[in-house]
């Protein structure tokens, strides 16, 4: 794909598809969320197709981003907690699986066990490759996440969160 509306639009195109090719290596025949194909945290995968032109577009987000943070280090932040918008607060432990519906991926599951075990991705991939029946299962129906209550916007925490969170954004002036 050219984009031809300005000079310095095509070499910033033809920059970030070198980038992709250093990151990444060569494209596989089909990337998908959960391919494990990289050691991404957040594995995103940004596709567009069309079938009136019999192109596609992939892009492997997750390997972009982690390029430019070492492009742009200044501009990433990386936290070692999940930030809960409700309770507006980080929670530092990984939640267990609580899914009705499936089992946890096995790609999940491997960084689910890095980031308990403080070891590195490849190593987690190369024990547990072959012990995937190993990994968190469905939850039964009614103990799930689905089932458990979480805070509403009635919930007088989540309430006081929120217009922190307004407040200090400056859309609330006291």
């Amino acid at each position: 794909m050219a984009i031809r509306t300005g000079d310095g639009v095509v070499g910033i195109e033809q920059q970030v598809l070198e980038v992709v090719k250093a990151v990444q290596g060569p494209l596989p025949d089909h990337w998908l969320l959960g391919d494990d194909k990289c050691d991404c945290v957040h594995q995103r995968i940004g596709e567009w197709t069309n079938p009136y032109t019999a192109r596609t577009l992939q892009i492997r987000l997750c390997c972009v981003w982690k390029a430019l943070g070492e492009m742009f280090p200044g501009f990433i932040q990386e936290v070692d907690a999940f930030y809960d918008d409700n309770l507006d607060e980080w929670v530092e432990e990984p939640r267990a699986w609580d899914s009705e519906d499936a089992d946890m991926p096995v790609y999940l599951w491997f960084r689910q066990l890095a980031r308990q075990t403080g070891r590195p991705l490849p190593d987690i991939r190369q024990e547990y490759r072959k012990r995937t029946r190993e990994r968190p299962r469905r939850v039964p129906k009614g103990r799930g996440r689905e089932s458990r209550v979480e805070p509403s916007m009635s919930d007088e925490r989540v309430k006081v969160a929120h217009a922190r969170r307004l407040r200090q954004s400056g859309w609330v002036v006291d």
